[in-house]
């Protein structure tokens, strides 16, 4: 058993807990995805009636944060237990507010992102998720301290920043425990004609637009789509400052998963006809 192993406990702490070395990854994957959807959920509960303001450190050294609500002022009392629980509130653990267990920002992040799967979510979107006029750079920052953390423990994932915005993933040297569970070839990823339709279609035009997907004349078009978002075998391309202004193209996965050096290695498109 390896000392490095850690699980989540029940206090939110990741505590020491021994495991057989090949199934630590996927074990403490599961559990610690278990114990971000409770403090996803607890922190849902809060967001929108509790107020989190954030000062920012002028050494810029960290994020420091004061939680408070309608009828709660932070006093004398409050600030002793901030200060009693400097240590834990400098990794971001929740603090207990007169028996109330209050989720912290860094948990809402994490919870945030364990959740969010092949969803990517902007920095915008995590600040809001802690509080209304939360600044963009807080998130930010949360997530910095959390890959930190990720690296002094030896995690097997880290929160990556990509075009429509961060993700939790396996690090590199942990990609086989994926391809060990869910497989990494044609076979182990199943998928309907449908869907095969819609990739296709995205793969040999790409980037490709939603009215250009939905021109395949399937119903349905733009849910396949969707499914091949979530198995990040396409992905979200900006192409102006809107929103909405955004394209689709295959990613690195869907090369691997074909057994493709690159896109110039795919067959004549002229062999399909797109209905």
């Amino acid at each position: 058993m390896a000392d490095s192993d850690v699980l989540p406990g029940e206090d939110g702490e990741l505590d020491d807990v021994q495991f057989p070395e090949q199934d630590f990854a996927v074990e403490d994957i599961e559990l610690a995805y278990r114990q971000a959807l409770e403090a996803l959920d607890a922190a849902e509960r809060q967001v929108g009636s509790v107020m989190v303001d954030f000062v920012e450190p002028a050494t810029g050294s960290g994020v420091e944060e004061e939680s408070v609500s309608d009828g709660f002022s932070i006093g004398a009392q409050l600030a002793e237990d901030l200060k009693s629980t400097a240590a834990a509130e400098a990794s971001g653990n929740a603090v207990l507010v007169e028996g109330l267990r209050r989720v912290s920002p860094r948990e809402v992040v994490e919870g945030a992102v364990f959740v969010g799967g092949d969803v990517a979510l902007t920095a915008r979107k995590l600040a809001s998720l802690i509080g209304q006029d939360i600044d963009n750079r807080v998130a930010v920052s949360l997530v910095d301290s959390l890959n930190q953390s990720y690296q002094r423990e030896n995690r097997p994932y880290e929160i990556r920043l990509h075009e429509g915005g961060y993700r939790l993933e396996l690090r590199e040297e942990f990609q086989d425990v994926s391809a060990r569970s869910f497989g990494t070839g044609p076979r182990d990823v199943k998928l309907s004609p449908e869907t095969l339709e819609v990739l296709a279609y995205v793969a040999w035009n790409q980037p490709v637009e939603k009215e250009q997907v939905e021109s395949i004349g399937r119903q349905n078009s733009m849910a396949l789509l969707r499914q091949l978002l979530r198995l990040q075998l396409v992905e979200l391309q900006r192409n102006g400052s809107k929103r909405t202004d955004v394209s689709y193209v295959t990613t690195t996965k869907f090369l691997k998963l074909f057994g493709l050096k690159s896109l110039a290695d795919l067959p004549t498109a002229d062999i399909f006809s797109f209905k």
